[in-house]
């Protein structure tokens, strides 16, 4: 590669964030997988146009002297491929199409996860949360005890998968009827009779502690 070539790439590189690779940073909660994948298909299209736009062979006179071997200028005529450009950003769109598969593939596999053995239609169903003899607050949202009758294992995994569920939905209103299950919670069994449901932000905690106890329902 030319130096002049190389100035080229340099300028792509700055332009798309190659030193920070934001092509790769892609958050799989801010869209359904779905989404994730029709972005995929997209960034892989713009993929392929760039590629079709790069030529190995294109050439121009660069506006820059080439350098000699001991670093000075000299009168020498650098050239350039002006298409390069193109190259570096057909890898972006690629790097960026890969991410948001990869995103949409965690998502299907962590409701697979959550959800085995429970089949798709059950899964957008609200979970009953109780019957609950007692909620409390705990560090990051609250602690729901279960009437003994409850089988706090299974009731924690349909709690999960419903969560999964929705959340491999981007939380649509048809994915996330029940008013508690919102991004960023962690639902853990907690002891034998208590669910712990948890958060990071602020304002998901209050949301948490505000729903817990307002969509239970109360043991005889």
């Amino acid at each position: 590669m030319t130096r002049t070539s190389f100035a080229y790439v340099c300028f792509a590189c700055i332009s798309w964030g190659c030193a920070a690779d934001p092509a790769r940073r892609v958050d799989p909660d801010e869209r359904s997988a779905l989404a994730h994948r029709q972005e995929a298909a997209h960034e892989a299209q713009a993929a392929h146009h760039h590629e079709s736009q790069y030529s190995p062979n294109a050439t121009e006179v660069s506006p820059f002297r080439a350098r000699s071997g001991d670093g000075d200028l000299t009168e020498a005529t650098a050239v350039v491929n002006p298409t390069e450009i193109h190259l570096t950003q057909a890898q972006w769109h690629k790097a960026h199409a890969e991410a948001h598969l990869k995103a949409a593939q965690q998502l299907e596999r962590f409701e697979d996860e959550a959800c085995k053995g429970t089949p798709v239609k059950e899964r957008a169903a609200c979970p009953l949360l109780g019957p609950v003899t007692h909620i409390r607050d705990v560090e990051g949202g609250v602690a729901i005890d279960l009437s003994p009758k409850v089988d706090a294992a299974q009731a924690t995994a349909v709690m999960r998968c419903h969560y999964a569920f929705a959340r491999t939905r981007g939380f649509a209103p048809e994915a996330a009827a029940c008013p508690l299950y919102v991004r960023g919670l962690n639902i853990e069994q907690a002891g034998a009779h208590t669910v712990e449901i948890t958060a990071k932000d602020a304002a998901t905690v209050k949301h948490v502690r505000d729903s817990a106890r307002a969509e239970s329902v109360a043991a005889p």
